[in-house]
């Protein structure tokens, strides 16, 4: 979706502005009820793997020391999303990428005097911050510079905040904190979630109904393989490796053969295609490597593909970024 893009981005500038692990169980309190699939990030777990500090903290540290304005915003904030961000849960009833709808949750430790007070200055200040009160809690609407969808936030508590294209959305997950209004999610997504491992770095979950809009590949093969599909977990861990499997629920016995069949065929294509595209680069070679543990299985209703990346090969790779 093109605004969860517009959300990563405007979270910082939500910050900017102010100035100037979940569990499923938490998470279900504030799901918008049309959700129909939920994306979680076990932020700390992530920055806590041996790869992550080899490969990503640096560039994260370097970006935030190298912009004196973003630094000394965090610093008057006392917050550094290094520590005090915990998870990012994703949630929304589509993929469509021209959607207005979803509400992203960020876990963590937020100061929320110090950022109620400096989002009312921001709002004294300009336009770029607007402040609506309501009975539940004060909502901030932020438009991001060279943006014309604005992006609504609120503090439900000093550990969550949440975010949304659509203020009705963080108008609710407001009720729900207040206790107006009962967690609405649909009980075939509550029974994914209480399926789902949070703990994993990364955790997708959604109902089949959705998958038919991913805008990839050819949208009619697209819509039958997703008419097949009831419903679709995915997740992946990182440590000094990353693990990674998905977990098809097909119908019927009939439509899990054809998925598992459609799946060796993709997989077997997108080795062909790697090997092809190394032959030219060697450097990339390892990522045959690694397309070779993409393995397929199935029993009963259920299709499952599991890959993984192991530490050589990320050393290898690495190495192409000069790590």
């Amino acid at each position: 979706m093109r605004w969860f893009r517009c959300v990563f981005q405007t979270s910082l500038v939500v910050i900017l502005a102010i100035h100037g692990s979940g569990r499923a169980a938490e998470a279900d309190l504030y799901l918008p009820a049309d959700a129909a699939l939920v994306w979680n990030i076990n932020v700390q777990q992530l920055l806590g793997s041996a790869v992550a500090k080899e490969y990503l903290l640096d560039i994260i540290k370097s970006a935030i020391q190298d912009n004196q304005q973003v630094r000394a915003v965090l610093e008057s904030l006392g917050f550094d999303p290094l520590r005090d961000v915990t998870s990012v849960t994703i949630a929304g009833p589509n993929l469509e990428g021209k959607s207005d709808k979803g509400l992203v949750i960020v876990r963590g430790r937020f100061n929320l005097p110090k950022f109620h007070a400096r989002a009312e200055e921001a709002a004294k200040q300009g336009t770029l911050v607007k402040v609506h009160s309501t009975p539940e809690g004060r909502i901030y609407e932020v438009t991001p510079p060279d943006e014309k969808q604005p992006i609504y936030g609120a503090l439900l508590d000093g550990g969550v905040l949440v975010l949304s294209p659509n203020k009705s959305y963080v108008s609710e997950a407001l009720e729900r904190k207040a206790g107006k209004k009962a967690p609405g999610i649909s009980q075939e997504l509550r029974d994914l979630l209480a399926k789902a491992d949070f703990q994993q770095t990364m955790s997708f979950v959604a109902l089949g109904e959705t998958l038919g809009q991913v805008p990839i590949g050819d949208p009619e093969k697209t819509k039958a393989a997703a008419s097949r599909i009831k419903t679709l977990m995915a997740s992946m861990h990182v440590t000094d490796q990353v693990k990674m499997e998905l977990v098809l629920a097909a119908k019927n016995p009939a439509d899990a053969k054809e998925l598992s069949k459609g799946a060796s065929t993709g997989i077997q294509q997108l080795k062909g295609f790697i090997s092809l595209f190394a032959a030219s680069q060697p450097d990339l070679a390892p990522l045959i490597d690694v397309a070779n543990t993409f393995k397929v299985s199935s029993a009963g209703n259920a299709v499952t593909i599991t890959g993984h990346v192991n530490k050589e090969s990320i050393e290898k790779l690495g190495k192409l970024t000069g790590k």
